[in-house]
C-alpha cells in the first residue's frame, strides 16, 4: 500500500509542464506587445533632446530592466518548482518521521502536504500566494504544529541541496524566503484569528 502522506494529490509533473508552457508562452506575448510599444515610443521621441524626452527614455529602460528581471525571476521560480516537485516525496517522508508534532495522524500530515504544495504553486505562478487565498486554515487554532512542520520541510530541503546542489544561490534563497513568509503568515493569521 503506497504511503497516503507522499502520494500526490496536487500538481502532476506533465500538467505542471504543460501549464507553465502556457504561461511561458503567454508572457512571451505580453514581453512582445510591450516591446512594439517601446519601440513605438522610442520613434516618437527619437529626434527630441528635450526633458520630457529624456524622461521617457528612463522610463523605458526602467521598464526593460524590470521585464528582463521578472524573466529571470521567473525562470529562477520555474526551476525551484520542478525542482521542489521532483523530491516532495523525500521532504514530505523526511518531516513525517521526525518528531514534529504530538499530532501524527494522517489527517495533519495530508495538512502540512498542502502547505507544501502551496509552497509549489507560489513558485509556479512566480508570487507568494497566502493560506487564506486557498483557504487553507489548518494552522489557524494550533499554529505552532504547522511551523514546526513548515521548519522541517525547510531544513529538509537544506539536506535535499546538500546531497545534490542542483539550485544556484538566488533559487535557493528564493526557496528560503518563501518559507520563512509563510511561516510568517501563519503567525500573522492564527494571532489576528485569535483576537
Amino acid at each position: 500500500m503506497k504511503d497516503k502522506f507522499v502520494k500526490f494529490s496536487g500538481i502532476k509533473n506533465e500538467e505542471f509542464e504543460t501549464e507553465k508552457k502556457k504561461e511561458i508562452e503567454s508572457q512571451r506575448t505580453e514581453v512582445s506587445k510591450l516591446s512594439k510599444i517601446i519601440i513605438k515610443i522610442e520613434d516618437l521621441i527619437e529626434d527630441k533632446n528635450d526633458d520630457v524626452s529624456q524622461s521617457i527614455r528612463e522610463i523605458l529602460n526602467g521598464i526593460e530592466d524590470t521585464a528582463k528581471e521578472f524573466k529571470r525571476a521567473s525562470e529562477e521560480s520555474s526551476i525551484a518548482a520542478k525542482w521542489l516537485l521532483g523530491h516532495k516525496q523525500s521532504i514530505l517522508r523526511a518531516v513525517k518521521h521526525s518528531t514534529i508534532s504530538a499530532d501524527t495522524s494522517d489527517t495533519f500530515y495530508s495538512e502540512v502536504e498542502k502547505y507544501f504544495e502551496l509552497i509549489v504553486e507560489s513558485f509556479h505562478r512566480c508570487t507568494y500566494i497566502k493560506p487564506k487565498k486557498r483557504n487553507i486554515t489548518f494552522h489557524l487554532q494550533q499554529p505552532f504544529s504547522y511551523i514546526k512542520a513548515i521548519r522541517a520541510i525547510k531544513l529538509q530541503i537544506d539536506q535535499e541541496l546538500v546531497k545534490n546542489a542542483e539550485l544556484n544561490e538566488s533559487e535557493i534563497a528564493r526557496l528560503h524566503d518563501c518559507v520563512d513568509r509563510l511561516i510568517e503568515n501563519i503567525r500573522s493569521e492564527s494571532s489576528s484569528s485569535n483576537l
